[in-house]
């Protein structure tokens, strides 16, 4: 069994099969399966720097009606569809 440090996964880049950038880990997704939390998938930011920067300043300055506009960049894969093997150059199966 490998263990991974769920700390240290947070702000790494992932990328698709191809090598496009897909963006970096956000958060991890984890649900509580028998009595044990499980670790079921991961959250990507597709948003860089400036990305991250912009969406302060909307969410910053402009009616509250608007800001659910700049959240869907964050997007949810499983654990399984990921391969861990490098975790220097994490990529999707599937993408």
């Amino acid at each position: 069994m490998n263990v991974i440090a769920l700390d240290g996964l947070v702000g790494m880049p992932i990328h698709s099969r191809s090598g496009k950038s897909v963006g970096r880990i956000a958060g991890i997704v984890a649900e509580e399966r028998g009595g044990e939390c499980v670790v079921v998938g991961v959250q990507v930011n597709s948003h860089g720097f400036s990305g991250r920067v912009m969406r302060w300043m909307l969410n910053a300055f402009t009616p509250s009606v608007w800001r659910g506009r700049s959240e869907n960049s964050v997007r949810t894969y499983a654990w399984e569809s990921i391969d861990w093997t490098d975790l220097q150059n994490l990529r999707l199966h599937d993408a």
